[in-house]
């Protein structure tokens, strides 16, 4: 076994943690993943190693606003379709809406008691 292995082992075991492996016939998915912290994290915090639990707790709290700042006010075009006549493929896209407002949408949340106030709606 590497040592990473021999580390990272009895954190997993402790925390219950599923291992998987990448999807079948998607072995870029890790690119896909590394490009969205570049757009999210690492543009807002670059690449230095932050080694301190100050650092870490400073990290987390931008992160945490991040994910707010991307999930409720962050619009996303989602691609529809795809339609290819020769050489030429043509897009199109849903309109721009938060991964928030999509979520809501979908009718995949319960109810909320105070839903239809403007409380519980992101401004």
């Amino acid at each position: 076994m590497s040592s990473s292995t021999t580390i990272c082992t009895p954190t997993v075991r402790r925390r219950r943690i599923t291992l998987t492996r990448s999807r079948p016939y998607k072995k870029n998915d890790s690119a896909h993943v590394e490009q969205k912290n570049w757009n999210v994290v690492r543009r807002q915090v670059g690449y230095d190693r932050y080694t301190t639990k100050e650092a870490l707790d400073q990290l987390n709290g931008v992160c945490r606003t991040l994910r707010l700042y991307m999930n409720f006010f962050q619009p996303v075009l989602q691609l529809q379709a795809k339609h290819r006549t020769g050489a030429r493929v043509q897009k199109t896209y849903d309109t721009a809406r938060t991964p928030y407002q999509r979520l809501l949408e979908s009718k995949v949340l319960p109810p909320l008691a105070g839903a239809g106030s403007s409380a519980a709606q992101p401004v």
